[in-house]
């Protein structure tokens, strides 16, 4: 999924990265674990 603020990439229900602004994030519906570095790359 991806859009001009945000990237998100979910691989057999594990969310495995997000890049995007920092602040409140809405996981979406599907996953089921968050991977160990998914949001290594947030702007804050």
């Amino acid at each position: 999924m991806e859009n001009k603020d945000f990237i998100i990439r979910i691989r057999k229900g594990v969310l495995t990265k997000y890049k995007g602004p920092g602040g409140d994030v809405v996981i979406p519906e599907g996953v089921t674990s968050i991977g160990e570095n998914a949001f290594s790359a947030v702007r804050t």
